[in-house]
């Protein structure tokens, strides 16, 4: 059986559906794991909710079937934690907190979540359960009860845990506008600007990472006052309105070759092109982005100018996987909301802009936290720092973060940030 484990944070499921909570544990610097009596494998602490029996017809609010029988849990989730790590453990003097939410997938469709928490354990007592023993490992065992599962969870903790102690050191925000700082509506919102702002007292430099070109982010701009933008996917980087670094642009030649080449094998394709914060395109562009306009080409009357990018329209992963054979050394492509294909230059990267800044700035990017939810984020949340997805981050994102914060509509990014850098965090 495939099993798949999927993370979120923790606001983004709701709570009646999750049943468990597990609790990876330090102790004395080893991790600690459980064997229980029946079994001679080992496991973190952790276990099912607590529920009741529902009385006969009286309805649920939260509702849990075990067994065919339906009940409402009678403990949140963290208390179920608490009560788990107290209970597998022996633990009498400890610090818990929550690290996020899971989800364990099966290749039958069925899909169960849990809460996954971490616990520093300063003192235990004689085991009262059905654990024979814990033992304190330098490594995750080989002999695990769920193989499949458990070292995924520790490899979150342990990321988790790294964020944790690295916060401090962090002198850069690099954040995703769409779908990231912004809501779906396009809006950002006046606490996130002030969040941002804050930060900037702090110290920190506030930067804005995005495919878009110039024209679109100028009125977030009024906003939030940047120390820097990274536009096109990293295709150049501004400070102050000064361009850092050497722009990474595709060759007019190439460009006019491609368009035309797809305008004869794929004839009702919709096509555009981004030169020198202009759009062209062959179709009206408001149906895929409401914030901007262009002009109506058929690409015989491009300017002498390279470009930025190219977007085309794709309808299938086989059309994206023929687009790749259609490109050269110099460029790559990548999908982007599942119904664009963007051809840009190779080096045109949003880290590789990351990288330009850390130059000029003197800060290196193991100083940036930086914040996204697509494929073309996924490089510079490895790259930075910390790394975090929003809740509504595809997979392959959240996945790949260090952390997770709630999602774009939740104002993800400046709740993570206010919280993150609490007094109390």
């Amino acid at each position: 059986m495939v099993i798949r484990v999927n993370f979120y944070a923790v606001s983004a499921v709701e709570d009646s559906l999750i049943q468990f909570a597990v609790i990876v544990s330090r102790m004395n610097g080893k991790w600690v794991f459980c064997r229980h009596r029946d079994r001679e494998t080992y496991e973190v602490p952790g276990g099912h909710r607590e529920y009741e029996k529902n009385p006969g017809g009286c309805a649920a609010l939260q509702e849990e079937e075990a067994d065919g029988i339906k009940g409402h849990f009678i403990e949140t989730p963290m208390e179920a934690a608490e009560r788990e790590l107290k209970e597998e453990t022996g633990a009498t003097r400890y610090e818990i907190e929550q690290v996020c939410a899971y989800s364990v997938c099966r290749d039958d469709g069925e899909e169960t979540f849990g809460l996954l928490a971490f616990a520093e354990l300063y003192e235990v007592g004689e085991l009262h359960s059905e654990i024979a023993e814990i033992r304190l490992f330098d490594m995750i065992p080989e002999n695990l009860t769920y193989p499949e599962i458990q070292p995924k969870l520790q490899e979150r903790v342990e990321k988790y845990r790294s964020a944790r102690a690295k916060k401090d050191r962090m002198k850069v925000i690099i954040t995703d506008l769409d779908r990231t700082l912004l809501r779906t509506d396009k809006t950002l919102s006046d606490y996130t600007a002030g969040v941002l702002a804050d930060c900037q007292k702090r110290g920190m430099k506030v930067v804005f990472a995005t495919a878009r070109p110039v024209r679109t982010v100028a009125r977030y701009l009024e906003q939030v006052a940047c120390d820097a933008v990274i536009y096109h996917n990293g295709a150049f980087a501004e400070v102050a309105g000064k361009r850092v670094g050497e722009p990474h642009l595709i060759s007019i030649a190439e460009v006019r070759e491609l368009l035309g080449r797809l305008r004869v094998e794929r004839p009702n394709r919709k096509l555009s092109v981004e030169i020198a914060d202009t759009l062209y395109a062959n179709f009206d562009v408001k149906e895929f982005w409401s914030y901007t306009g262009a002009v109506e080409s058929d690409f015989t009357d491009l300017p002498e100018r390279d470009a930025d990018k190219i977007l085309i329209e794709v309808r299938s992963s086989k059309e994206c996987e023929e687009l790749d054979g259609m490109l050269w050394d110099e460029v790559y492509g990548e999908t982007a909301d599942g119904k664009l294909y963007l051809v840009m230059n190779r080096k045109a990267t949003k880290f590789g802009a990351v990288q330009d800044l850390a130059e000029y700035w003197g800060i290196p990017a193991e100083d940036m936290i930086a914040f996204g939810d697509d494929v073309n984020d996924i490089g510079m949340l490895k790259g930075c720092g910390i790394g975090v997805s929003v809740a509504n981050g595809l997979e392959e994102v959240r996945e790949a973060s260090d952390l997770i914060a709630e999602t774009n509509d939740e104002d993800g990014v400046a709740v993570f940030l206010e919280n993150f850098y609490s007094r109390e965090a």
